[in-house]
């Protein structure tokens, strides 16, 4: 039904079976060791997250991390890993100290608005990994970002 198909893994053949075709510049050998209770998240969650970080950080960045779940914990703890001051913004607040260990420096409110409006323009790097059918709090989350930051 589409005019223009555009393949998941275009031009080659798709993944999530047991075989899967692509040039050999995408991929590496994992070592014998590998396992995949540990390495999986890191080859997927882990990936979705170290992206964006790396293609739009700075040392200097302070970076609000929004949605502490399978995604967030790890975009909290590459953020801080790279230098950058990172807020999490969670619900979570019993989860204080196991935040602060993964690298947060800060914790705000992710939902609550006049939490978010508080944090209005504070931050050049925003990563949002929490879905939300609410309007008003999309929109909060966007306004976080500092005039010409990146929400991702």
């Amino acid at each position: 039904m589409c005019n223009k198909r555009e393949f998941l893994y275009n031009p080659h053949f798709g993944g999530y079976s047991t075989h899967i075709q692509l040039p050999a510049k995408m991929t590496f050998r994992l070592p014998e060791t590998f396992r995949d209770d540990v390495g999986a998240p890191l080859l997927c969650a882990g990936v979705t997250v170290f992206a964006p970080i790396l293609r739009n950080y700075n040392a200097d960045f302070k970076c609000a991390v929004i949605g502490i779940g399978g995604l967030g914990h790890l975009a909290l703890q590459y953020a801080s890993k790279m230098g950058m001051r990172v807020t999490a913004f969670t619900t979570s607040f019993n989860k204080s100290a196991e935040l602060h260990r993964l690298g947060a420096s800060d914790l705000s409110h992710s939902v609550d608005l006049e939490s978010l409006k508080k944090e209005e323009g504070k931050y050049d790097l925003v990563l949002n990994t929490l879905h939300t059918g609410d309007n008003a709090v999309f929109t909060a989350h966007q306004r976080l970002t500092k005039p010409g930051g990146t929400v991702v």
